[in-house]
Formats: structure tokens, sequence, C-alpha cells
């Protein structure tokens, strides 16, 4: 039996992501994120992600997010992509099986989701 936490998603389906999963999730994300980030930084004593959004559209004059992202934070964002039907159809699939990976991609899109509250880059 799992002790992952569990998110209930669309009854009946559920999400069961380990901390091995959102650190997965987090190491992906190092190589989708760099095109708005200035730096991310992962903590895994603290299971944290501090996030701090640098890219070039960014206006001179306005402060850039700078965020520290608990797991718990990041399991939200993954459920509510799953709830919203944002995920790519490989992932649902793999949500369903109960037998989570992660690309560039979906990573990119949680971080987003979970720093800005919605996907705001690309």
């Amino acid at each position: 039996m799992s002790t992952a936490p569990e998110i209930t998603v669309q009854a009946p389906l559920r999400i069961r992501m380990s901390d091995e999963d959102v650190a997965n999730l987090i190491d992906c994300a190092g190589y989708g994120i760099g095109y708005w980030t200035r730096t991310a930084e992962f903590d895994r004593d603290t299971k944290t992600y501090r996030v701090v959004e640098g890219h070039e559209e960014l206006p001179k004059d306005e402060e850039p997010a700078d965020k520290t992202l608990t797991f718990a934070d990041i399991r939200r964002a993954f459920a509510e992509l799953a709830s919203e039907g944002l995920l790519p159809d490989w992932q649902m699939r793999e949500i369903r099986e109960n037998d989570l990976g992660f690309d560039a991609t979906v990573a990119d899109m949680t971080i987003q989701k979970a720093v800005f509250g919605k996907i705001t880059f690309g």
C-alpha cells in the first residue's frame, strides 16, 4: 500500500505523488524552465523549490516573482492541471496507471502553475 500523498482530481481519478515523484518532477523542471527563470534552487532537506523569475520580457520596473514552493504546492498545481485537462494524454494515462514519469514540458507547466496560478509562458 502506497503512503504517497493522494490528491483527488476527478472522481474516481486520484493522483498519488510520492516525495520521490515530486523530486523527479523538479529535476525535469531544471530542463524546461530556464527560459523564464533567473534561478531555481531545490532544497532536498526542506523539500522546497525556490524559483525566481527572470526573462527578457520582464519590465525593468516590475519585481520578478520569487516564490518558495513546497511539495504540497507542486502536488496541488499538478492536480489542478490534470483537473483542467491541460496535461498531455500520455501523462493522464500514467496518472490512471499510478506510474508517474515526467518530462520537461509537464514540469515547466506544473512549476508555472504553482508560481503564478496559471501557465504564463510558452
